[in-house]
């Protein structure tokens, strides 16, 4: 039993940590700082990729607009 209310914490953890992790990559590409971000963000994909498949395209997604942002030299805000 104890094994499942893990699991459904997890699965309840895993999101709301990923959205954290975005903001801090964002954040970090807008401090002039893209290649450290896009390493970060490749690394959490690599990790959610097989099983977290929500979560894995919104770093996806950041990596698009760390590569965007940086090949147009303007910087915007870290979504909520």
């Amino acid at each position: 039993m104890a094994s499942a209310h893990r699991s459904d914490r997890v699965a309840e953890v895993v999101p709301g940590l990923v959205r954290i992790l975005d903001r801090s990559i964002r954040a970090l590409g807008d401090q002039g700082e893209e290649e450290a971000a896009c390493q970060l963000a490749a690394e959490a994909w690599a990790l959610l990729e097989s099983e977290w498949d929500s979560e894995a395209g919104r770093l996806n997604g950041t990596l698009h607009y760390l590569t965007r942002q940086g090949a147009e030299g303007n910087r915007g805000t870290a979504p909520a």
